[in-house]
This record gives structure tokens, sequence and C-alpha cells, in this order.
């Protein structure tokens, strides 16, 4: 090779080396799709998404009332530009701003209260405490009551671990709960504030007094010593468990009711009691479950989504209304039993379930 190609040579290694951090740097992730929801906006990337690729900042005009929230991302844009009005918002504009930079614009009259969360290879965009559904609720919320039970109590501790029990963890994130509930205008009941021991009937029956819309019951998880590396939120609705683990968890929550009933008894008593109620536990289980996880995740590093499931919970056969089951964390598992006992993480899950009570309602009153 003589020398002038061995400097072409020389000049294609520097030139491939520099374009390959190039594209590593800003062309390697990608935007694949797209999801503009009425409560939020979901950004599919091809990759793992991080906090590096993305910068947030707002252009205000208050004379003008325009409102701009922007979300610049360190991606191409592979899906067609999106330019639409939104029922939240006035409008969302999504664009490859340059070319290394796609843009997410976010237009309204009046001030926009978004949050995000990244997970994995997903951006979520929460629209939910934007001003516009808050409008909406403002006039229906007041009327709208939400009985909020807090497991255990009393004589019964619930599930422990390592000195910490789960009838103090859910009974703080209960009033947290109650407190964001009533911010929102809600009418909130508990059916304990203190450390005090409730029949599971008299739970129900409180609910059904006070003409509760939702009864939501918030609990801990817990697992035998050989399962201790579970961990993560799970959200319940009433039906018979079809699955071991749904079984499970419902005959430790059970135990201290109806043991007079045989299986046959429970599952015919199940089925009559709740057929009518269980479509839109399901709904609502589906709401408070992602909520929960946006609020988590944007705080918290790897919170587990369990996922929505049905199991036979008796704490939930009385209520004439919609209900559901909340497991907050596996007091067993040592990180979720920090997380458990620690008041932002209670705040954080109080928050989501009150998020997604409104989301519930705003789409099923």
């Amino acid at each position: 090779m003589n020398r002038k190609g061995f400097l072409k040579f020389i000049l294609f290694l520097f030139l491939s080396f520099f374009s390959k951090l190039w594209a590593k740097k800003y062309n390697n992730l990608h935007i694949k799709n797209i999801k503009i929801l009425e409560d939020e906006i979901l950004i599919y990337f091809n990759t793992k998404l991080s906090k590096t690729n993305l910068k947030i900042f707002e252009l205000n005009d208050k004379k003008k009332k325009s409102y701009k929230t922007i979300f610049d991302i360190k991606a191409s844009l592979d899906v067609n530009p999106i330019f639409k009005k939104h029922n939240v918002l006035d409008k969302i504009r999504i664009a490859q701003f340059q070319s290394d930079t796609a843009r997410i614009v976010l237009v309204n009259d009046v001030k926009i209260d978004s949050t995000y969360s990244i997970e994995n290879k997903i951006l979520r965009i929460n629209l939910t405490n934007t001003p516009k559904i808050s409008r909406e609720l403002k006039s229906s919320s007041r009327s709208k009551i939400v009985v909020i039970d807090a497991g255990h109590g009393g004589k019964d501790g619930g599930a422990s671990s390592t000195g910490k029990k789960e009838k103090d963890t859910v009974l703080k994130i209960a009033i947290k709960l109650k407190k964001e509930l009533k911010s929102k205008g809600y009418k909130v009941f508990l059916t304990r504030n203190k450390d005090k021991f409730v029949e599971l009937k008299d739970r129900t029956k409180l609910a059904n007094k006070k003409k509760a819309d939702i009864f939501i019951s918030i609990h801990a998880n817990a697992v035998a010593k050989a399962q201790y590396k579970l961990n993560g939120i799970e959200t319940y609705f009433l039906s018979p468990a079809k699955n071991a683990k749904a079984k499970r968890v419902a005959a430790f929550e059970n135990r201290q009711t109806l043991e007079n009933l045989n299986h046959f008894s429970k599952d015919v008593f199940l089925n009559v009691l709740n057929h009518k109620r269980i479509i839109e536990s399901n709904k609502l289980a589906i709401d408070v479950q992602k909520y929960m996880l946006s609020n988590l995740r944007a705080k918290f590093k790897k919170v587990t989504d369990g996922g929505v499931r049905e199991a036979p919970f008796w704490v939930l056969v009385g209520a004439q209304m919609p209900s559901v089951l909340i497991e907050a964390g596996y007091i067993t598992n040592s990180t979720d039993r920090w997380r458990l006992f620690n008041s932002t993480y209670q705040n954080h899950i109080a928050k989501g379930i009150a998020d997604g009570i409104e989301g519930y309602f705003i789409k099923n009153s």
C-alpha cells in the first residue's frame, strides 16, 4: 500500500469511528410508536430511554393565555408528525425539531400540570392533573363518596417482618389518601383512623351506609422465606381466583372471617352477590394500578408491576359499589419493606391511588 492509499485508509477509519460515536450518541434512539389517550400520552422507543436523553421546559405567556410544556428528546422520529387537538389540552404537536431531536409540545390556554415517568422503553406523560380535567370533575367530585379501608388493625396486625407490621403502614397510606382526595373535593370516610380492630363485615357495612361510590381496601403483601425476592404493587378486584398466586394472597387476607363456609358455598355466594360489579371494579383496578405505578416510578427505581388481578377477598364481598384491594408492596422484601414505612413512598402511592380514582370517575361518570 502506497503512502496516499495508507492516508486514505487512516482517514476512512477516523471518519468511521466518529460517525459511529455520533450515531451512538444521537441516532441510536428512535420513536417507534405514539399513543395519545384522554389522560396520558405514551411514547414508545426502540431501546431503553434515559433521563439524559430528555430535556423538559416551559414557554408561558399569561397575557396571550398561551402555556406550553416542551419535551425535547435526543431521538429520531420514525412515525409521522402529529398536530392535533385534544380533549384535555388545546393542542399536541410531535415532530422532528432538529436532526438529532424530536420535540413534543403540549399547548393549553391555562397552565399545564403534567407529570411523566420513564418505564424502560416507554415515556409516559400523565395529564390527569391538568386544569381541564380538574374543572371537569370539580362539580361532580363534590357528590362522589369514597370509603377507604386500612386493612387489619388492633389485635390483627396483618403481615409482619423485622418488627414492622402491615396494620401500621396501611393506616398511614389511608390517611394520606384521604387528604389527597379531600383536596380534590371528594367526601371521604375511613373504616378506621387509629389502631383498632374492625370486623370485615363492618368495613363494607360503613361503605354501604355512607352510600359510597367506590370502596378501597389497602394492604401489604407477604410471602414465605423462600420467596422473599418477590416485590411490587398489585391491585385486586373481587372475583373467583383463577391462579395460585391470587388464591394464596386471598387466603392470607381472608383468614379472619367466614371460616364456617366451605369452598363451594363461598364460590356460589361470591358469584351471586358480586357478578354485576365485577366489570366496574375491574375498570377501577386498572386505573388505580396504572397511576400508582406512574407516581411511584417517577421517584423510586424499579417498582415492579404486579398487575391487576382477580381474587375472592372477603373484605370486598359486602360492598354494593365498585371496590378494589391494593397490595402496596411486600413487607417480606427488604426494599419494599423500607419503602412501605417511608413517608415519601406513602405520599407517592397515596397520590397515585387518588389519581387513579379520578381517572376512573372521568371515564365512567
